[in-house]
């Protein structure tokens, strides 16, 4: 049942949608081209008082606002139609012209540090009890504190367990493969990597396609 219980986490709704955000790579047929590939800079900024900014190639609009919907920011500027930039499944936003597609994401300081994952973990490494500390979601991290998501995995050669709170342990048996961690029941498996920060993290995908990565720290 360990794996009902971890499927059972919801995949948390995108985080609001103000912050800054920077031309990252633009889509051209299908092929993508990096900003620095471009020479382009681009920049939106999405206040949280409704005010907003926006600079792409040196050209900036001033005297805006936005206001979003469940598929599109929109940039306003007096009557003139309004910008609009598509919600993406992977968290960024997308803004067309006739031939390309141009993608910014957020702001890489809101984002967990940049921890990539370490490929030569060995099993030693997932040893030991450890506790839920972050979630990454459409590129934003967030802090969980234990009111939040009081989330337990302790690891034991070859048994995992995990824990909700003062819930009681549900246990499952767990292998190690190509440096991942694979804890598996008759209802699944849910993969754990190494990060290279030490922490270990795994991935929840919801129905309608968003992925959330949960970050785990060592118990001291």
């Amino acid at each position: 049942m360990l794996i009902a219980a971890l499927l059972c986490l919801a995949v948390p709704a995108l985080a609001d949608m103000s912050g800054e955000w920077v031309f990252t790579r633009a889509s051209l047929q299908g092929a993508s081209i990096s900003a620095d590939l471009l020479g382009i800079d681009g920049s939106l900024i999405l206040n949280e008082d409704g005010t907003a900014s926006y600079c792409f190639a040196a050209e900036a609009l001033t005297g805006l606002t936005w206001t979003e919907t469940d598929t599109h920011v929109l940039l306003h500027q007096g009557n003139a139609t309004p910008l609009a930039l598509k919600k993406q499944d992977d968290g960024t936003l997308a803004v067309s012209d006739a031939e390309m597609l141009y993608v910014f994401a957020r702001e890489q300081s809101a984002q967990k540090g940049g921890f990539t994952i370490n490929e030569r973990a060995e099993m030693s490494d997932f040893l030991g009890s450890w506790h839920a500390t972050g979630v990454t979601n459409g590129g934003l991290y967030t802090s969980l504190t234990a009111d939040a998501l009081d989330l337990h995995v302790r690891v034991e050669g070859d048994t995992a367990a995990i824990r909700f709170g003062s819930d009681s342990e549900i246990s499952a048996a767990c292998s190690f493969e190509d440096g991942k961690l694979l804890v598996a029941d008759g209802e699944g498996t849910v993969t754990f990597q190494l990060c290279d920060n030490g922490d270990i993290c795994f991935s929840l995908t919801s129905d309608d396609g968003y992925e959330a990565v949960y970050y785990l720290s060592k118990d001291e």
